[in-house]
């Protein structure tokens, strides 16, 4: 199995575009043309996130996400997902039935989470916070709403994967002011378990 994995994982490519295109995705395309471009492609699903995530291990570094938006904690057996509005927690979804639901019923402010955040960096060294999109879910581009549109244009990188007879893919767009600036594009010719 290890030596199947090593395998595919050889034949396996990435590539990062910034000038050129890639099929018919072209570096400068506006997001409302990306979007036709991609279903075109054969591409139906599309999930948005922030360009630049910052992963912070260290309780000293957690001044790098506090103002984000909306943050995760990974950690031993735990992921804590929050977003913010201004200083309040606007939504927290923690494991149910597990102690940290408890232990979120008392905390109502970012720097209450941030506080908390810092101890279990500290105890836990497997354990780390990211800035992440706030209002993301998976967008199905053939049944795209208002709603969505507005999502898409409120963050500047969109991922998603698509298969086909050569293989499987996975894309990152990043754009700048609405402008698509960077495809990274990553193949396999089997799909990885």
């Amino acid at each position: 199995m290890e030596k199947t994995l090593q395998q595919l994982e050889r034949s396996t490519s990435k590539k990062t575009i910034t000038e050129g295109g890639f099929e018919s995705l072209e570096i400068g395309q506006r997001k409302n043309a990306v979007i036709s471009v991609l279903l075109n492609m054969g591409v139906n699903i599309v999930s948005p996130n922030v360009k630049n995530v910052i992963t912070v291990r260290s309780a000293s570094n957690l001044d790098e996400v506090e103002e984000a938006e909306s943050i995760a904690l990974d950690g031993t057996h735990v992921l804590i997902r929050i977003k913010f509005s201004g200083n309040n927690i606007e939504s927290v979804k923690v494991p149910p039935h597990s102690e940290w639901e408890n232990r979120f019923k008392s905390i109502a402010t970012r720097d209450e989470v941030f506080k908390l955040f810092a101890n279990i960096l500290v105890s836990d060294p497997k354990a780390y916070v990211r800035n992440i999109s706030a209002d993301s879910h998976q967008i199905k581009l053939n049944e795209i709403t208002e709603g969505d549109r507005r999502l898409l244009k409120k963050y500047d990188a969109w991922e998603m994967n698509r298969d086909n007879k050569m293989g499987y893919w996975h894309f990152r767009l990043e754009f700048s002011n609405d402008i698509l600036e960077k495809i990274i594009v990553q193949h396999s010719p089997e799909e990885l378990p």
